[in-house]
């Protein structure tokens, strides 16, 4: 008998194993620090990560074949019933998963920058800090299946704890791992994070209670046909201000800077490439579906508050001295494309804004494991003391990054050019002067990026410090690393025609 692979539970197997393997390698390496099993966890944390990568392409590919069915791998588990307080309603809270086009994306960008992400742990760390990078990687584990679930569950309050949840490992990793500051950063992470979700639970208690159901699919058409404006304004913004937040849209980035600064490089690659994707998602999945004509109505203040958010952050990232708090600030600025995207409601922006998610992803985190890199090297990420003319002695490490800052700055050929200028089609067919202010976002990303890249491997300008010592390369591992990155956006900046990407 034909057994077909829809019919097989593939997200909540991708997601347990994932959560499962990340909660015994924590067990284990709290209670035993013998070295051969410290190699066995090493070995099932990479296998581990590479199944759920097998995983994610299999429901890709068949998402992306069955040119008919709007979602596929549906899945339905009752899980408990919630009683609302005051009234006889009950709601079923679900684990209720299913992909569609979007969701495999981001499945797909998840469990492959996870990889690359664990791999970088293991490989590129001191092999004497095993145990930190066992550590580590099963946290990493924990954020992969948590966003997985984020990404595929049609309940909304599964959706908001999930929101929640994934911020815990993550304030771990840079509160017992991160830099000098790191106990800051995380506070001022958690504090941006929590209160502003806070809001969005407010919100939740009222539709629960208004409407009596939390199935992201079914509340749309109940929101825009029962409520009156003026709810739907508040309600609205008790969701929009949580996205702000988590993608980051400024003023509601200040966060972001400091927990990159503060992060160990794996940590940062996980932070912008996927943490990040999450607010976008929240847009995508329940702001705009879920308040239609508020968008509507506020929609040209909505792209401008978003486009110019993204011009000041590029500003601010011109006068920056720190090589990671470039890219961090620079992760503001290309994530404005998204959002703007989003919002202009046509379908070249939104095609724009989901490809350059993706783009941003993959270019992001190579550019992190670039400098994380670098760091371990020189032991700084000030342009003011990285040392003159480093790009002779680390060729390799110089003409990989070279090739991700050009993507970053949207160069023909890469996935940023891609994302970036189908965006700004999609703006300038809304309104040609924001079309205009976003493209001149895109100047200011070359120019910031190319004095980095510059200051880095060149010293233009600015160091005078000299290289005393032979520096080493990238490592064999590291450069693999990095290839694979670079060659994934190469990929999708010569073949953006993915099937149904955007559908």
């Amino acid at each position: 008998m034909h057994f077909p692979i829809t019919a097989f539970p593939l997200i909540s197997f991708t997601i347990l194993l994932s959560l499962l393997c990340s909660i015994f390698t924590l067990l284990i390496t709290s209670i035993t620090k013998e070295k051969k099993i410290y190699q066995i966890l090493k070995c099932q944390i990479i296998s581990c990560s590479f199944i759920t990568l097998i995983s994610s392409i299999v429901m890709f590919v068949y998402i992306c074949s069955y040119q008919n069915d709007k979602f596929l791998f549906s899945e339905l588990h009752p899980l408990f019933i919630l009683r609302i307080f005051g009234t006889n309603n009950n709601i079923t809270v679900n684990h209720s998963v299913r992909l569609d086009y979007i969701s495999a994306v981001l499945v797909l960008l998840t469990t492959l920058i996870s990889f690359l992400t664990i791999l970088f742990t293991f490989f590129s760390e001191n092999r004497d800090e095993i145990s930190k990078a066992l550590q580590q990687s099963s946290l990493f584990l924990m954020i992969q299946g948590m966003l997985i679930n984020l990404f595929t569950t049609q309940d909304l309050l599964v959706f908001y704890t999930l929101f929640e949840l994934v911020l815990i490992p993550t304030f771990i990793i840079i509160g017992r791992w991160g830099n000098e500051e790191r106990i800051y950063a995380t506070f001022k992470f958690l504090m941006y994070t929590i209160a502003s979700s806070v809001i969005m639970l407010w919100g939740i208690l009222y539709i629960m209670i208004s409407y009596n159901t939390l199935d992201i699919n079914v509340l749309p058409n109940l929101i825009s046909s029962t409520s009156s404006s003026s709810n739907i304004n508040y309600l609205a913004l008790a969701f929009f201000i949580p996205f702000a937040v988590k993608t980051p849209i400024p003023p509601f980035h200040t966060w972001l800077p400091k927990a990159h600064v503060e992060a160990p490089t794996p940590c940062s690659m996980i932070l912008a490439a996927l943490l990040l994707k999450a607010g976008c998602f929240g847009f995508i999945k329940i702001f705009i579906p879920f308040f239609p004509t508020f968008v509507k109505e506020w929609q040209l203040i909505l792209v401008s508050f978003v486009i110019g958010g993204g011009i000041y952050a590029s500003l601010v990232t011109l006068v920056q001295s720190e090589a990671k708090k470039i890219i961090a600030y620079s992760s503001i600025s290309h994530m404005s494309f998204v959002t703007a995207g989003l919002f202009s409601l046509n379908s070249y922006g939104f095609k724009g804004a989901i490809f350059q998610m993706l783009s941003h992803g993959v270019i992001s985190s190579g550019l992190f494991a670039g400098l994380g890199i670098l760091h371990k090297r020189v032991s700084t990420y000030n342009l003011h003391l990285i040392p003159e003319t480093l790009g002779k002695h680390m060729p390799i490490l110089a003409s990989t990054f070279a090739i991700l800052t050009l993507g970053a700055i949207g160069l023909p050929l890469t996935s940023g050019f891609i994302g970036e200028f189908v965006t700004i089609f999609g703006i300038y067919h809304f309104n040609k002067i924001l079309g205009f202010l976003l493209s001149l976002n895109m100047i200011l990303s070359a120019i910031y990026m190319l004095i980095m890249y510059s200051r880095i491997f060149f010293s233009l300008g600015l160091s005078k410090v000299k290289i005393n010592l032979k520096l080493q390369d990238t490592s064999r591992a590291e450069f693999y690393i990095l290839f694979t990155l670079v060659i994934v956006s190469i990929f999708l900046g010569i073949n953006p025609e993915l099937p149904n990407i955007s559908s």
